[in-house]
């Protein structure tokens, strides 16, 4: 298992990103960085969310009924996240995520690092 940081990339509010902003994805990654979908436990797949002054919350990356794959808060697709094109990315750090927010706000995130989760 590996534990994935994505930051908030540079945009015109952000010019030099936000560290701040951020998710940290638990996931099992093949060779070549990409989710293994395939040999992973879905109920293992789960993040953490980071936003200045506000709690950390907890989810769980979902499949949605449209077959992309989405941050989910709670059960229902409701406050669902949806990542686009999770499937063929690298997770490797320097690649780039889009994730759209509240159902039409794309936000860019920069993967940062990824590491061995401790079991």
């Amino acid at each position: 298992m590996k534990t994935i940081r994505l930051e908030l990339a540079r945009n015109t509010d952000n010019p030099d990103g936000n560290p701040g902003n951020a998710y940290e994805l638990h996931a099992k990654l093949t060779p070549d960085g990409k989710i293994d979908f395939a040999d992973m436990d879905p109920q293992l797949m789960t993040f953490a969310r980071f936003l200045p002054g506000r709690e950390i919350v907890h989810g769980q990356l979902v499949k949605t009924e449209s077959g992309a794959w989405a941050f989910s808060y709670e059960a229902g697709e409701d406050d669902d996240e949806q990542i686009v094109g999770l499937e063929n990315h690298e997770l490797v750090p320097g690649n780039y995520l889009t994730v759209l927010q509240d159902g039409r706000h794309e936000h860019v995130y920069r993967v940062i690092s990824v590491a061995d989760r401790p079991v």
